[in-house]
């Protein structure tokens, strides 16, 4: 079962838009130093939607030779064209990743029936684990816990669900309905500020970006919850809130994330590949403000 502290890790370019390998790197050595459990590579926050094929599985088999076997590797597959998510899932596979992180397709609110479909054939073609991603201001549905259920039975290696809902509604669900009925499923937030709310209801941790440039407060707060020292929870839940702002800097939030990542972990371009979006000086005067 996979639970703990995984970073929405970002993914580091050049002002040029070209990855930079030593950046990464240093970023995912920072992220293990600091005892979190593993990484989820080109998510939303990793830019996946910015990278070509090629460039994706470039990218992840760098990653899997640079970091396989010293915390987890998750691998965002997901994308419109089934085809191309099966072969990059086939691809980290091969890489030695140890799960996927799948989203269904978005743009068009698909019914449940045809997302069902998605996910059972990309299941059929590999047997890596996979842990489906719940999002729905992106992909705008919201996952039944009864087709979680429903695919789990038919696909043992759907070990997981990375739940981005905005309120608690549906993680509660999915511990409740799915986790505690089947051995092994994973449960994880992807809102940073829900790890208390998670854990404490049964879920096995986040998937967030903050830990990009904090991973320590995320670690130790998962200890003060398991060792029930409520006054560590409360300041590191009080530190969390606060960090939380980042998110409204700048829209979209990943120049933000990388501006943190700049100034606390390694250096960086601060900005989304391909972009005009970059962060401005007010910005990032405000970034400093909140993650003193």
């Amino acid at each position: 079962m996979y639970k703990g502290i995984y970073t929405a890790i970002a993914t580091l370019f050049d002002v040029e838009g070209v990855v930079d390998k030593a950046a990464n790197a240093r970023l995912v050595d920072y992220l293990i130093e600091a005892g979190t459990d593993g990484a989820l590579f080109l998510g939303s926050t990793g830019e996946f939607f910015n990278m070509n094929m090629e460039e994706k599985k470039e990218h992840f088999s760098f990653i899997a030779d640079h970091a396989k076997g010293r915390f987890s590797l998750f691998a965002g597959t997901g994308g419109m064209d089934i085809r191309e998510t099966i072969e990059l899932t086939q691809h980290v596979q091969e890489c030695g990743f140890d799960a996927a992180v799948v989203m269904c397709p978005y743009y068009f609110n698909l019914p449940e029936t045809n997302i069902r479909e998605y996910f059972d054939q990309v299941a059929s073609n590999v047997d890596i684990d996979i842990l489906l991603y719940n999002f729905p201001a992106r992909n705008g549905v919201t996952y039944s816990p009864e087709m979680i259920r429903s695919l789990v039975e038919d696909h043992k290696h759907i070990v997981g669900i990375k739940d981005s809902g905005s309120t608690l509604e549906d993680m509660r669900r999915y511990i409740s309905e799915v986790a505690n009925a089947i051995d092994g499923f994973s449960v994880f937030s992807g809102f940073d500020e829900f790890l208390v709310p998670n854990l404490l209801s049964g879920g096995a941790g986040t998937i967030g970006a903050l830990p990009n440039f904090e991973p320590e407060l995320f670690v130790k707060l998962r200890k003060a919850v398991e060792a029930g020292d409520l006054d560590a929870v409360r300041a590191g839940q009080k530190r969390l809130a606060g960090l939380m702002k980042l998110y409204t800097v700048t829209n979209p939030f990943v120049a933000s994330v990388k501006y943190a990542i700049n100034q606390k972990v390694v250096p960086t371009y601060p900005a989304m590949r391909f972009s005009s979006l970059t962060i401005s000086e007010e910005e990032m005067a405000r970034v400093n403000e909140i993650i003193a």
